[in-house]
């Protein structure tokens, strides 16, 4: 009789998170019993926890030094194949973590410039417009809005044209609202002996 194949060592981090979610229902899909799931989170409720083989409850992402040692100390004791970051601070964290010390498998990350192009939008957006790469446009600050929309429409827009442009709706919402609220809810008290000494 054959014994079982071993099973493939996944370690998932904020297993929490919505891309764990998706994660460990595609891992459902294709055969979970085919891995064994090492779980991190921040919150020790998170539902996914329970849907790992095993879980460790380790600082946020954010406190680096702490977040470091504890997925390091992990990895050392459960030996996981493959690491992966389910959230964007996982991301950059994991590759700092991989960059200054020799850990077992392999992190689903990147080098560390990448990481860090991946996780500020704006170095992001600015990678993909030095390669020529189609991206959604955002931004997250006024000024940067302003020169994006100067970029791709050739259009520059001063305080009195955005006035301007959303004045009509601006007025019509000014009046409107009110009313629709006062329709929707009218009020209970409409006329009493009292209001006119108020």
């Amino acid at each position: 009789m054959e014994a079982p194949p071993e099973k493939t060592r996944l370690l998932i981090t904020s297993v929490g998170s919505l891309v764990a979610t998706n994660l460990l229902e595609a891992l459902a899909v294709i055969g979970r019993e085919r891995f064994f799931i090492i779980g991190t989170n921040s919150e020790p409720e998170a539902a996914n926890n329970f849907a790992c083989d095993v879980v460790y409850r380790v600082p946020p992402a954010d406190s680096s030094e702490a977040y470091h040692s504890a997925l390091a100390a992990i990895g050392k004791t459960e030996v996981p194949e493959v690491w992966i970051p389910a959230r964007d601070d996982d991301v950059l964290a994991l590759a700092r973590l991989f960059a200054v010390q020799m850990l077992p498998g392999m992190p689903l990350v990147g080098s560390l410039d990448t990481a860090e192009i991946i996780c500020d939008k704006w170095l992001s957006y600015c990678f993909a417009i030095d390669r020529a790469l189609k991206v959604v446009p955002t931004a997250d600050r006024l000024e940067a809005a302003l020169e994006l929309v100067k970029k791709t429409a050739s259009v520059e827009i001063g305080w009195a044209q955005w006035f301007l442009a959303f004045a009509p709706v601006g007025i019509l919402l000014l009046v409107l609202i009110p009313l629709v609220a006062y329709w929707i809810y009218p009020p209970e008290v409409k006329a009493g002996e009292e209001v006119p000494a108020w």
